[in-house]
């Protein structure tokens, strides 16, 4: 079981986020009130992944990027909260905006969960492209046209690259979006077709089979 260290100084946030993360076959979740109670544990073990209310964020920082790299691979970050922060957004695998709605966030937890996410610098390669899914970038092989995505067509890009079959449209949307009724019905298309549209020769990038979705095998090229 994987452990999770949940470092918040909000008492009613930790104890809401353990309850749904102790569930059978879940996450083994630790608790700190602050970086600094974190760090005092860290001495004698490593963080496997670290979900950190930016209001815990202080001075403290730089010995939370050490405590990342303290092993291999390195400790997952996730931040609740956009406001910026003291560490470098290269170390954060994702943000999760307040307020928090903890269905989508135990969908993104399992999607870290994957064997894939035990390599963090995984790079797929996509016909005349190569996706790094960390960067949120795609890259011509020729070293020439580089674009960069958002963290949601990012997320699905990567999702349907490291998937064995055709995703239901469903777990697509669970996984990438959490379930949340404020989403619109066209939401995963409209990221489909942007891009399709933005990716040079992407109009056959995805394919759709009985509602499912997948990347166009011609494109995966190892």
């Amino acid at each position: 079981m994987p452990t999770l260290d949940l470092i918040s100084p909000d008492d009613a946030l930790r104890h809401a986020i353990l309850e749904q993360l102790t569930a059978p076959n879940a996450w083994q979740v630790i608790e700190a009130p602050s970086l600094v109670a974190a760090l005092e544990a860290w001495k004698s073990r490593t963080p496997e992944a670290i979900f950190l209310d930016d209001g815990a964020l202080d001075q403290h920082a730089p010995q939370l990027v050490k405590a990342i790299h303290a092993r291999t691979p390195p400790a997952l970050l996730f931040l609740l909260g956009e406001s910026p922060s003291t560490v470098d957004e290269k170390f954060v695998s994702e943000r999760f905006p307040k307020p928090l709605r903890l269905g989508y966030l135990l969908t993104r937890l399992h999607f870290y969960r994957q064997p894939h996410h035990h390599e963090r610098n995984a790079v797929y390669v996509l016909g005349a492209w190569t996706f790094t899914p960390r960067a949120r970038r795609l890259l011509a092989k020729d070293g020439g046209k580089s674009l960069c995505l958002t963290a949601k067509e990012s997320s699905l890009l990567e999702y349907l690259c490291q998937a064995k079959q055709a995703v239901p449209r469903d777990e697509l949307l669970a996984a990438v979006w959490g379930y949340d009724g404020r989403i619109d019905t066209h939401t995963l298309e409209t990221h489909i077709y942007l891009l399709r549209r933005n990716i040079p020769e992407g109009h056959d990038l995805f394919l759709v089979e009985n509602g499912r979705y997948r990347i166009n095998p011609a494109w995966l090229t190892n």
